[in-house]
């Protein structure tokens, strides 16, 4: 009870104290930190349908001058001399095919839903790397997941079963029911909802 009325305090105080937002904010991307590149770009672009987004990648190019990755066409790194790769991936966007040179200028650093995969190499190879955190584990437990909507989450999981994709929680598993989580290569939880909104029994 005391608990409640604290949160409740909090959210009242932070929304009287916060100043007004200038302009529109929009979540364009999260970095994860991945071990084998190989393995996650399969993962995220073959099993889950994402693509590289050269749009994106093309506008780093630019400003930052970076350099193409020959592992793949639209991957950068930062500068000769670095250590690590990044790659960022999005769903495929309906209609990029028709907008012209000055509309995709504009889209510069304006899409949503971009995940970057940072990958530091060698640890691929080496034997003395145990591996990322997931944040799911203790001790210090922070990030949780990322979660992605589909139409069918039965019938996702059921494709993904067959791929052979690790799974943490199924749709008929737990207090959360029409829900699913899966493991990625680095153990990352990915949570699967119904685009239509349906909801759970139960909060978890």
């Amino acid at each position: 009870m005391h608990a409640a009325v604290r949160r409740a305090s909090l959210l009242t105080r932070s929304l009287h104290t916060t100043a007004p937002v200038m302009g529109r904010f929009a979540l364009n991307h999260t970095m994860l930190r991945v071990k084998d590149a190989k393995q996650s770009l399969d993962f995220y672009q073959n099993v889950l349908g994402m693509e590289l987004s050269a749009s994106l990648v093309t506008d780093l190019l630019e400003k930052f001058e970076l350099t193409q990755d020959p592992f793949v066409p639209h991957a950068v790194h930062e500068s000769p001399g670095s250590d690590f790769t990044n790659y960022f991936l999005a769903f495929p966007e309906e209609g990029k095919e028709n907008l012209s040179k000055e509309e995709k200028a504009e889209r510069k650093f304006k899409r949503e839903g971009v995940l970057e995969l940072c990958h530091n190499w060698g640890t691929e190879s080496d034997p003395e790397f145990k591996g990322y955190s997931n944040g799911n584990e203790e001790p210090g437990r922070g990030f949780g997941h990322i979660a992605l909507s589909c139409e069918d989450v039965e019938a996702e999981c059921a494709r993904l079963t067959d791929l052979g994709v690790q799974f943490k929680k199924r749709p008929e598993e737990g207090r959360m029911r029409h829900i699913a989580f899966i493991y990625d290569p680095d153990r990352y939880w990915i949570e699967l909802v119904p685009s239509g909104g349906k909801k759970g029994e139960k909060g978890m």
